[in-house]
């Protein structure tokens, strides 16, 4: 029985995170989406991800990839939104909040 993955939207910037107790990755970033607003999410396991193509693929759903986050400090910050959390393992995806953007 072959499953149909959903379009998601565009990662806009993300990053990898590893569970070493289940050894699945996910990844964290946040997500433009129409018509929703921007939103930090979580997906649930990645399947494939060539970020030559831009294009991640998890159990359920497939994203564009915008920018990778490389800096600790701010994905210390993202993770902090999920870590009080009970998220399922093979839930379709986790929104932990959703943003605005702020001109200054």
């Amino acid at each position: 029985m072959k499953r149909d993955i959903q379009f998601s939207g565009v990662l806009l910037q993300y990053f990898l995170i590893k569970d070493h107790n289940l050894d699945l990755v996910y990844v964290i970033g946040i997500r433009e989406y129409e018509p929703y607003p921007l939103q930090l999410i979580r997906t649930v396991p990645v399947v494939s991800i060539d970020e030559h193509s831009g294009m991640l693929k998890t159990l359920f759903c497939s994203y564009l990839l915008g920018i990778r986050i490389t800096d600790v400090n701010e994905q210390q910050m993202y993770l902090r939104v999920f870590e009080r959390r009970f998220i399922e393992i093979l839930d379709n995806e986790t929104i932990g909040t959703t943003l605005v953007l702020t001109l200054q």
